[in-house]
């Protein structure tokens, strides 16, 4: 926890060791369909600005008061929901790489451990999904 305030949402933008890349995002204003906050992490805080929806996720975060290990370009965020609760499952991208990003609502209580397993399971229902799609090709 890097807040004595509850977060709005929490995930892991590293599911490979989901503790270093855990996150709180917290919302403080929602206005004509933008929504605006704060974010803390490992790095330090960050603001960001875009749309949060049950649906979709998809803002840009920009490091204010961070160590020298942080990103310093904007970082876009983007996620679809991938399952019936609000868990999104995406992917991050910035002048200095790309990941992938797992957050939910808060409050579901999961260990940045329980959300990288989550991220996986998700991420393996959604390639059977596709693969069932995938016509088959007749010889």
């Amino acid at each position: 926890m890097f807040s004595d305030k509850t977060p709005d949402w929490v995930g892991t933008w590293n599911v490979y060791n989901p503790s270093y890349g855990y996150f709180e995002l917290f919302i403080d204003k929602q206005e004509d369909g933008i929504t605006k906050g704060r974010i803390e992490d490992c790095f330090g805080t960050a603001t960001f600005s875009g749309k949060i929806t049950p649906h979709y996720v998809d803002f840009v975060k920009r490091y204010v008061h961070c160590t020298e290990g942080s990103y310093k370009s904007d970082i876009t965020y983007f996620a679809s929901r991938r399952c019936e609760s609000d868990m999104h499952l995406g992917v991050y991208e910035c002048d200095e790489g790309s990941g992938n990003f797992f957050m939910e609502k808060a409050g579901r209580k999961s260990s940045p451990l329980e959300m990288a397993l989550a991220w996986f399971d998700l991420k393996e229902e959604e390639e059977k999904r596709n693969n069932d799609m995938e016509p088959e090709i007749p010889f």
